[in-house]
């Protein structure tokens, strides 16, 4: 699909045997870090909350609520790393919007979308980094929520496959990658 060039019989032959996906479970975790932003630096500060296994969902949508005290919001960079190592640029700092009075002290809500279809069980670390000098913060709360389906038991087997090196193998020493799903 797409740009209209929908095909509609073949969109009718799937709903025959369309299986619709679990119902939307939610998954909602906090921390309060209270750590200070560094000021200009290359360092940055970051929380992790870590997802058990029970709480095991397929990844449609991540919201994070953001409690920050700064005087200029477009000072910070956001970022947040999920489990598989995906990462969501959640705020970009600006020099160009470099006013005061405005900042994230009450809960500013970010989404991202970038890690649909992965697990959600594992660390998420949401990271802030100050990229203009001249005043500094502190990272006070953070609430992640994932939207998703429960992930169940995998019933199915392991697939494999094997790859090697092509071309002249035996002018060096081959080598072959095994990918399990």
């Amino acid at each position: 699909y797409g740009f209209g060039l929908v095909d509609a019989a073949a969109a009718v032959a799937a709903a025959k045997t369309w299986s619709p996906v679990a119902r939307e479970s939610l998954v909602e975790a906090s921390t309060e870090p209270n750590a200070p932003i560094p000021d200009d630096a290359a360092a940055s500060v970051s929380s992790t909350i870590t997802l058990a296994p029970e709480q095991a969902l397929r990844v449609e949508y991540v919201e994070v609520d953001l409690s920050v005290l700064h005087n200029y919001w477009s000072d910070l960079e956001i970022t947040l790393t999920g489990p598989s190592g995906t990462y969501s640029r959640l705020a970009t700092a600006s020099p160009f919007a470099s006013f005061g009075g405005l900042d994230y002290s009450s809960s500013w809500r970010f989404g991202s979308a970038r890690h649909l279809g992965e697990s959600s069980c594992g660390a998420w670390t949401l990271k802030i980094r100050d990229r203009q000098a001249g005043d500094s913060g502190t990272f006070v709360r953070w609430t992640l929520r994932v939207h998703g389906t429960r992930l169940g038991r995998d019933r199915s087997a392991p697939q494999t496959s094997v790859s090697g090196t092509s071309g002249r193998w035996w002018h060096t020493a081959p080598t072959f990658s095994l990918h399990a799903v």
